[in-house]
């Protein structure tokens, strides 16, 4: 394990440590390589989340919760066999029993549809999508909880089986989760980010919205990663948004709704090509509301997310990397500002690391405060793809 150390000089100091696994093997011996590194921040975080504590276990305790958790698991174990060896090679390295992790990966469902404490729509990101000939990113907030900032961790993963080189790809973890719900990317090239959606419903006898998310990241295209998406024959329990780009095919990004359904996931997918003329807009802007699915019902208290996406349609229309973060980084309005933080935030969320995907450039850079009071300058970065362009 490697430990990277982010040390900003100026306003807003942060020092703040994040470890990086790389590891290598069969999706069980990557799993538990994944869980013994990082025991003591899974077995943390699991102690320490009120949702852990107060949501999950409660609605596992019930007959309904037993019930519904047997069936996904029986449809999970069908459908993506090898993500839960993954899960199990985590939960046997960490030390957290298998079933806590596989309630884990089922958190979106329960918390916001079938055990709701409150309705709490207060998780989601915001991302600013740029593509013109000078200027291709894909920027993005990630806002959640402080624990995930206390206990998160970043690998990159080489999966192998019989010899035969299956995935590689970096990405940002929640602890003791599969990856693929934070920013990630792969060999081929391609970067995605994600989005909480909260429709008001959860299709039962589905995988879980992490599973295909787990999926999704070892995409070498946009087809393929359209097709995973729409996890054809399966479907899907819950609702996000996936934002990708292709180093390889620059000239086209993409923001992909994907909607709960039996069967075959509901995916809208919004384009956004390249605009040479600088007299039209060259940006796109996705928040945590539902834009182009048809036919769903939204969690109606998505008040973060409306003011949200209100303010960022307020600002200069971004055409630059700058103009991106000046967006990502906006706090006037300070009961749901665009950059959260805890002290000041009305839902109690804050953002806790910005990341640019710098499609040009070839890599990923990772901003830890805001970028504004930082001048812009990110905390570390990495390259997207060693392959040839």
């Amino acid at each position: 394990m490697t430990t990277i150390y982010n040390k900003l000089e100026g306003p807003g100091v942060y020092h703040r440590e994040v470890p990086f696994l790389e590891t290598r093997g069969t999706f069980y011996q990557v799993g538990f390589h994944i869980g013994k590194t990082f025991s003591d921040r899974i077995q943390g975080h699991w102690r320490e989340s009120e949702v852990v504590q107060d949501v999950l276990i409660p609605y596992a305790a019930t007959a309904r919760g037993q019930d519904y958790l047997k069936a996904c698991l029986e449809v999970c174990r069908a459908a993506f066999p090898q993500y839960i060896d993954e899960l199990q090679g985590m939960a046997d390295g960490s030390g957290v029993p298998f079933e806590n992790l596989f309630l884990l990966s089922s958190t979106k469902e329960i918390k916001n549809v079938l055990y709701p404490k409150e309705r709490d729509t207060s998780i989601g990101c915001t991302d600013v999508l740029v593509n013109s000939p000078q200027c291709k990113i894909i920027a993005h907030n990630e806002d959640n909880y402080h624990l995930i900032d206390k206990f998160g961790y970043i690998i990159k993963v080489t999966i192998v089986e019989g010899g035969k080189e299956l995935e590689t790809f970096t990405s940002y973890c929640f602890p003791g989760c599969l990856a693929g719900n934070n920013t990630s990317f792969n060999r081929h090239g391609m970067v995605f980010t994600s989005d909480a959606l909260y429709p008001n419903i959860v299709v039962e006898n589905t995988p879980p919205r992490d599973f295909l998310s787990r999926s999704v990241i070892k995409a070498k295209s946009f087809d393929e990663a359209i097709a995973l998406a729409k996890s054809a024959g399966v479907g899907v329990a819950y609702g996000f948004t996936l934002n990708m780009a292709d180093v390889k095919n620059p000239s086209t990004m993409y923001s992909m709704e994907i909607g709960p359904q039996r069967g075959e996931s509901n995916t809208a997918v919004h384009t956004l090509h390249e605009e040479a003329d600088g007299s039209k807009p060259c940006h796109f802007i996705h928040v945590n509301s539902i834009e182009f699915l048809a036919g769903y019902t939204e969690i109606h208290n998505n008040t973060s997310s409306a003011t949200r996406r209100e303010r960022s349609h307020q600002m200069e229309a971004p055409r630059t990397r700058e103009s991106a973060l000046t967006i990502l980084g906006d706090t006037a309005r300070q009961d749901y500002p665009i950059y959260r933080e805890p002290t000041t935030a009305t839902d109690g969320i804050s953002t806790i690391f910005i990341t640019v995907a710098d499609i040009l450039n070839n890599r990923v850079e990772f901003y830890h405060g805001n970028p504004v009071s930082q001048g812009f300058k990110p905390s570390f970065h990495f390259q997207i793809t060693d392959e040839k362009l």
